[in-house]
């Protein structure tokens, strides 16, 4: 089973609208800057539940972005915002996420 499909913060990204799911890759494309958007395989450390890992075009495979998934998401909420979503829907949305 994909990453996307079972990570609740990948889930929720994918349903926002600047986002699309790339079930073959396990993460989202970010339509708007190109940067897949995957969950951080750190291990299963407590502190790494919510990390994210993003990569952008002509980035260097070996550099690895980490991104703290929650506040990601939130800015990403923002973003959907901005584009015309229901902000209330998607902070209820999120906070099921999350827990």
């Amino acid at each position: 089973m994909s990453t996307t499909s079972t990570h609740p913060l990948l889930k929720f990204l994918a349903k926002l609208p600047q986002f699309q799911t790339n079930l073959l890759m396990g993460g989202v494309l970010d339509m708007r800057s190109g940067a897949f958007v995957s969950k951080y395989d750190g291990g299963d450390e407590p502190k790494h539940t919510h990390t994210l890992s993003i990569r952008w075009p002509g980035q260097a495979p070996d550099v690895l972005g980490l991104v703290e998934g929650e506040k990601y998401a939130r800015l990403q909420v923002e973003e959907a915002v901005a584009l015309g979503a229901d902000r209330s829907a998607l902070v209820m949305a999120l906070q099921t996420a999350l827990s």
